[in-house]
């Protein structure tokens, strides 16, 4: 499963984003537990140039809320946190005019992450031969 959220969690002012940080924590342990999904990636909420309205510090909330959630989730073996590493420190405009959106660019860097967390998912250890000695489908899980 590919999760991608927290980004609008982050607006209100009074929200920490360790708060927010904890309740995605809380979803993947209950998606695991409860659902029985057997791998969740989750991705690293992205900054802004522009910091939405009445939010000039988004930006810091969302750097905060990637460092707790690295930090959280990689005790967990059925999680990973993902980094965007074209979309991380761009060397080429990845934003539109707003500020806000993804460009052409920007939105190819962030589908070849895409593409790089579903196969990480796919090779998860757990997820490659189940009891019975076949192979599984781990595209069945990737909800």
């Amino acid at each position: 499963m590919i999760l991608e959220v927290g980004s609008n969690d982050l607006c209100p002012r009074a929200v920490k984003p360790e708060t927010v940080g904890s309740k995605i924590e809380t979803l993947v342990q209950h998606l695991h537990a409860h659902f029985s999904v057997k791998f969740i990636v989750v991705f690293q909420t992205i900054t802004g140039a522009v910091c939405p309205r009445n939010t000039p510090f988004y930006n810091d909330h969302v750097v905060l809320l990637n460092q707790y959630l690295s930090v959280v989730l990689e005790t967990l073996p059925f999680a990973e946190f993902w980094r965007h590493k074209g979309l991380c420190k761009p060397n080429i405009p990845v934003l539109c005019k707003d500020g806000v959106h993804l460009n052409n660019k920007g939105q190819y860097a962030l589908n070849r992450s895409y593409r790089g967390a579903i196969l990480c998912a796919i090779k998860a250890p757990f997820a490659q031969v189940d009891i019975n000695g076949g192979s599984t489908s781990h595209a069945s899980s990737l909800n």
